[in-house]
C-alpha cells in the first residue's frame, strides 16, 4: 500500500485560505488587533536583543459616509524584513511570530498578517531591513477565485502615494502597509468611537500604556470632510487593590498571580462576553500577551462591573507552546482568535481559581449595593405580576416550538426547515424556506409550495383561504445579506395524517414531512428550565440597589425579571412594593415597557444561541438588534394591552 498525502487543489486551497481569513477577521477591529500586535512584537524582538527602537506605530484609517472603511494604512519602524522573511509571512501556515519557538510574544502561530489582508480587500507591503527593500501584494482574485501574491521590489509600489513615498525616504529599517478594503461586511465607527475602541481592546492595554511605545492614528472621516490626528494611551481604571495573591492550578502544577481592583464606580453597563473594550473584567496574560478578558458566571451580574484585574498564568504559554507542536492548539485558545477555549479542562481550572477570588468580593459588593428598606409586595400585586409571568410563558412557549431550524447559518442550497415536525391538529404551524444568494439570483425569488395531501393544506397569509399550491416570494434576511428566506404555514386537518410538503425554484427541490397529532406537550429547552417552581418566567421582583446601571435585567438561573426602581426616571412610577400599578395607568405603563424590553431581550438571544449566530462580536451584535427588534414588534404591544388592561 503506498501511502501519501491527500491531493488538495489550489482552489479548495485558495478557498481554505480565504474561509480561515473571514473566520479570523470578522470585523474591522479585528484587522487592527492582529497587525498591530505584530508590529509591537518586531519591537519587542528588538528591546529583547538589547537595541532602543522608537516604538512608534502609526495607524491611517478612510472612513467614507456609512461606515464603509476605504482604506487602512499602518507603519512601524521595527525590524522591518528581508526577502525570506516576507515570504514567510505572507505564506499560509508559516509560523513566523516567534512563539512556537519561545519567544514571549503576541503573534500567536504567526497569524495575523495575510488574514487580515485578504480578510479585508487587498493589500500592499513595502518592508527595508538593513538596506534591503522588498515589496509583496497580496490579493484575492474574484475572477480566478484563488488567493494571489506578488513579491517584487519597491519599484512596484504606488508612488502616488504619499505617505509611502515618505516611508520609502526615511531610509529607516521598518514596513509599511496599505489595505483597500474591499470586504463590503467590513464597517467602522466614527472618529471617537473608534478612538475609544483601540484604545480600550483589551489586547491593546499593555501596548497603549507601554512607555516604550508610541501610537498615533489619522482618522480621515471622507463624508463629514475632516481628519483628526491623536495619539493613542490607555489609563486604567482608579480603584483599590484587592487581591494581589499567587494560587496554584488544581491538577495541574501551574501557578496563577491574580490581581485584582475595586473602582469606586460600575465601570460597565454590559457583560464583558464578546465585548473586548470592556473595562470591567480579568485579562488573561501569559508571556507578554493579553489573550482574553473575562468576568466568568458573573458576566451578567451588575456587582461585577465594580471590578477589574489581571491573572498571569505562564503555565498557558507552556501548555500552548507544547500543543502547537502536535497540533493540538485549539485544546488551549480559540482559533478564531475570540480568547481562550473556556471548555478545556485546563482553562476551566484556571477559571475556577478565579471565580474562587470573585465570589466574596462580590457578594459583598451586592450587599452594599441592596442597602435600603424594601417594602411588602401586597397580595394584589403579586396577582398582577403573577398573570404578567403567565402572559410571559405563553408567548415564549409559541415561539419555542418554532425555533425548529437553524436561522443563522451558510445555506448552499434550498432549504425547508424543520425536515420534519409533528404539529397540532387545527393549529397553524410556520415552516420556513431558506435558499442562497446565488440560487436566487440565478432564478429569480419566487417558490413554488406543495402540498400532497388535503388534509395538511396551506393557510394563506393574512386570511383564512386553504390552498395545496402556492407561490411564495422570498426576501433577503435582514443580518445575513447571503440569504434569502420565507415562512409559511400549514394546518392539519385530521388526526394521524401525514404530508409531504415541497419547495422547489429552479433546478432545486426540498421537502419537509409534516405529521398532524392530537396533542403536542410544550417543553422549554433545557437552557430554559428552573430549578425552582415556576416557568421561563417565573417572578418579576423590584431590586432597591442604589445607583443601577440597567432598569431591568432577567436572572436565567431563578427566572426572574429584576426591575431597579432606584434606576434615574424609574422611581417616578414604581417603588420598591411596585403597589403602583395597582392604581395608577402611567406606572402600568412603565411596568410593561420595562418587562417587554427584558422579555424581548432574552427571547431574541436565545432564539440566536439555538440558531446559531453571525460570527464576530459585530455580527452578533447586529444579529441581536434585528431579532430585538422583531420580538418587539411581535409582543410588545400584546404585553401594554395586557398589563394596561388590569382593573381592580
Amino acid at each position: 500500500m503506498i501511502i501519501t498525502n491527500i491531493p488538495i487543489s489550489e482552489t479548495a486551497q485558495s478557498r481554505i485560505i480565504k474561509q480561515q481569513s473571514e473566520a479570523t477577521i470578522q470585523s474591522f477591529i479585528d484587522a487592527v488587533v492582529e497587525i498591530v500586535t505584530n508590529c509591537d512584537d518586531s519591537y519587542k524582538r528588538l528591546e529583547d536583543a538589547g537595541h532602543r527602537p522608537s516604538g512608534q506605530i502609526y495607524l491611517y484609517v478612510k472612513r467614507e459616509k456609512g461606515g464603509q472603511c476605504r482604506e487602512f494604512k499602518i507603519k512601524d519602524y521595527a525590524e522591518g524584513m528581508d526577502r525570506l522573511k516576507l515570504e514567510e509571512a505572507t505564506a499560509y501556515g508559516e509560523k513566523s511570530s516567534g512563539f512556537a519557538d519561545g519567544k514571549g510574544v503576541r503573534g500567536l502561530l504567526g497569524r495575523g498578517l495575510k488574514e487580515s489582508i485578504i480578510g479585508l480587500g487587498e493589500g500592499e507591503i513595502i518592508t527595508r531591513k538593513n538596506g534591503e527593500e522588498n515589496y509583496a501584494k497580496v490579493w484575492w482574485d474574484e475572477n480566478q477565485q484563488r488567493t494571489r501574491l506578488g513579491l517584487g521590489s519597491v519599484q512596484d509600489y504606488d508612488k502616488q502615494d504619499e505617505d509611502m513615498n515618505n516611508f520609502i525616504d526615511s531610509k529607516k529599517n521598518g514596513t509599511f502597509m496599505k489595505i483597500k478594503v474591499k470586504n463590503e461586511k467590513i464597517k467602522i465607527p466614527e472618529n471617537e468611537k473608534f478612538i475609544q475602541q483601540i484604545t480600550d481592546h483589551y489586547a491593546f492595554r499593555d501596548i497603549n500604556s507601554s512607555k516604550n511605545r508610541e501610537i498615533i492614528l489619522a482618522f480621515e472621516d471622507l463624508g463629514r470632510k475632516i481628519k483628526n490626528i491623536k495619539p493613542i494611551k490607555f489609563i486604567p481604571s482608579e480603584g483599590k487593590l484587592v487581591v494581589n495573591e499567587s494560587w496554584l492550578v488544581p491538577e495541574h502544577k501551574d501557578s496563577v498571580h491574580i490581581k485584582i481592583w475595586e473602582s469606586s464606580n460600575s465601570l460597565t453597563s454590559q457583560p464583558t462576553h464578546n465585548n473586548p473594550f470592556s473595562r470591567a473584567g480579568i485579562l488573561i496574560k501569559t508571556k507578554d500577551a493579553i489573550l482574553d478578558n473575562h468576568l466568568f458566571k458573573y458576566d451578567n451580574d451588575q456587582a461585577a462591573y465594580y471590578f477589574w484585574g489581571e491573572v498571569h498564568c505562564d503555565g498557558i504559554a507552556i501548555k500552548l507552546r507544547e500543543a502547537v507542536k502536535h497540533g493540538k492548539e485549539s485544546e488551549i485558545i480559540d482559533l478564531t482568535r475570540n480568547g481562550l477555549n473556556w471548555r478545556s479542562d485546563y482553562c476551566k481550572a484556571i477559571q475556577k481559581v478565579i471565580e474562587e477570588q470573585l465570589t466574596p468580593l462580590i457578594q459583598k459588593k451586592k450587599k452594599e449595593l441592596e442597602k435600603g428598606e424594601k417594602k411588602e409586595v401586597s397580595q394584589a400585586t403579586k396577582k398582577i405580576l403573577q398573570n404578567i409571568c403567565n402572559l410571559l410563558d405563553k408567548f415564549a412557549r409559541s415561539e419555542f416550538r418554532e425555533w425548529e431550524g437553524p436561522l443563522y447559518r451558510e445555506y448552499q442550497e434550498l432549504n425547508l426547515l424543520p425536515a420534519f415536525t409533528s404539529i397540532e391538529v387545527n393549529k397553524p404551524h410556520s415552516l420556513t424556506i431558506y435558499a442562497p444568494k446565488e440560487l436566487c439570483q440565478a432564478f429569480g425569488h419566487k417558490v413554488t409550495v406543495k402540498s400532497d395531501n388535503s388534509s395538511v393544506p396551506i393557510l394563506l397569509p393574512g386570511s383564512k383561504r386553504l390552498s395545496l399550491l402556492w407561490n411564495i416570494n422570498l426576501d433577503q434576511h435582514p443580518v445575513n445579506s447571503d440569504v434569502y428566506y420565507k415562512s409559511f404555514k400549514v394546518i392539519g386537518k385530521e388526526i394521524d395524517k401525514e404530508a409531504y410538503i415541497s419547495c422547489s425554484l429552479g433546478n432545486q427541490k426540498t421537502e419537509s414531512i409534516v405529521k398532524v397529532v392530537q396533542k403536542i406537550e410544550e417543553k422549554i429547552p433545557d437552557s430554559f428550565k428552573k430549578k425552582k417552581k415556576g416557568g421561563f418566567i417565573s417572578n418579576i421582583v423590584s431590586n432597591i440597589t442604589s445607583n443601577p446601571i440597567q432598569r431591568v435585567e432577567y436572572e436565567e438561573g431563578r427566572g426572574e425579571m429584576k426591575i431597579y426602581t432606584q434606576f434615574p426616571g424609574i422611581q417616578r412610577y414604581l417603588t420598591s412594593d411596585l403597589k403602583e400599578i395597582e392604581d395608577r395607568e402611567d406606572s402600568r405603563a412603565i411596568l410593561a415597557e420595562l418587562v417587554g424590553e427584558a422579555f424581548c431581550k432574552v427571547l431574541a438571544r436565545k432564539k440566536i444561541e439555538t440558531s446559531g449566530s453571525i460570527g464576530g462580536a459585530e455580527g452578533q451584535i447586529d444579529a441581536l438588534l434585528s431579532e430585538v427588534n422583531n420580538m418587539q414588534k411581535k409582543y410588545l404591544d400584546k404585553i401594554h394591552e395586557s398589563i394596561s388592561s388590569y382593573k381592580k
